[in-house]
């Protein structure tokens, strides 16, 4: 059978997909700040995706101020600061290639 999936490529659908697709699923149900993580770098990027580029301080100055990120933030992560956390997180992004970061300013990827 073939998948197609919301995002993402077409791919053919195995059981080892699905027990891969459980894995993950079982991985965030037991580390839920991972998948508090996850989840924020996704809104990010749902962001830059849709303004395509921004310099860094309006990027973080929008995160500090979109509600859910800062109940994410407050909830699993309190212990860093939010400007630090929010830092860590577009490295991890630009790290994995999903957007990038030249003379201040993020770019989606």
């Amino acid at each position: 059978k073939t998948v197609v999936p919301g995002h993402g490529p077409i791919f053919s659908y195995s059981a080892e997909v699905l027990d891969r697709a459980r894995a993950r699923l079982n991985h965030f149900t037991l580390r839920p700040d991972k998948h508090a993580r996850h989840a924020a770098k996704v809104l990010i990027k749902f962001k830059m995706l849709e303004r395509q580029q921004l310099l860094l301080k309006e990027l973080i100055d929008w995160t500090a101020e979109t509600d859910y990120l800062v109940q994410i933030h407050h909830k699993f992560f309190a212990t860093e600061q939010i400007a630090n956390w929010i830092e860590a997180l577009l490295n991890e992004l630009v790290a994995t290639g999903a957007l990038t970061l030249k003379d201040n300013r993020i770019s989606n990827a």
